[in-house]
């Protein structure tokens, strides 16, 4: 289930090279986070990236979040990112 929904916008030249949406998603108690560069091949893993059950901790969860769509964070480091800030 998708808690939250977040876009952003990659501006290159004055001009919108890319949409990066970001969803915080909720399942089995536990929170994810699915990422994905708007239109593009979601099969390549530059575009898509999908880390679930990461947390149990909702403001932890909408933190990481927050920063991730501030930082405007690619498809491709989002695992990376969410592992160094939720170590097992």
């Amino acid at each position: 289930m998708i808690v939250s929904c977040f876009n952003t916008d990659i501006i290159i030249d004055d001009i919108i090279h890319k949409q990066i949406v970001y969803n915080l998603t909720y399942q089995n108690s536990l929170y994810g986070i699915e990422c994905y560069t708007q239109g593009s091949d979601y099969k390549a893993p530059n575009n898509y990236c999908n880390v679930v059950d990461f947390t149990n901790n909702e403001d932890a969860a909408n933190k990481i979040m927050s920063k991730l769509v501030i930082g405007k964070v690619m498809p491709v480091h989002i695992q990376d990112i969410i592992m160094d800030y939720f170590p097992c």
